[in-house]
């Protein structure tokens, strides 16, 4: 091969890859340019894919749902709630439906999210007690509340696990 063969050779194999760049109008790979011309700017666009141009689902999403359990022991009266989108809003909605039960002085005595909460009540006790599994978050409420007092049943038990929102 002579020596201006050669060159011409490496000349074209080191031309190449400007071609494609310039082809693309320097977009990297995935889009193409877009403006330019009259416009006065030029910029560069996401290629539309094959499935309708939309970008890939980025999967489901969700949510943190809480509970709450208010008492007012002195009157017997209870409020429990699930399934709430937040701490605050959990607290005041057991304390209303305390209220709405009779209560004037109800105390929240629980809060829990994503999982469940169960409330025992005894002779001379209120307990309770969260975790994954209302089973034995009911037993766990019941064996705190046993602890302390006489006669302790499970009064209430609810659970606020995740929820998909999209």
């Amino acid at each position: 091969m002579s020596k201006s063969l050669r060159a011409s050779f490496v000349f074209s194999i080191l031309w190449l890859p400007c071609l494609a760049a310039w082809a693309e109008g320097n977009c990297p790979s995935g889009y193409y340019p877009v403006g330019g011309g009259n416009a006065g700017w030029q910029g560069c666009a996401p290629m539309p894919s094959a499935a309708g141009g939309s970008p890939s689902d980025p999967g489901p999403q969700w949510a943190t749902r809480w509970g709450a359990i208010a008492v007012d022991g002195d009157r017997g009266s209870f409020g429990g709630v699930e399934g709430q989108p937040n701490k605050r809003k959990a607290k005041q909605a057991a304390l209303d439906e305390c209220r709405k039960d009779g209560g004037k002085r109800c105390e929240v005595i629980a809060t829990y999210y994503n999982q469940c909460g169960a409330m025992a009540w005894g002779d001379h006790q209120v307990s309770s007690y969260s975790g994954p599994d209302r089973g034995k978050t009911i037993d766990l409420a019941i064996q705190t509340c046993a602890a302390k007092s006489a006669n302790c049943k499970a009064y209430y038990a609810g659970c606020s696990y995740l929820e998909r929102i999209r």
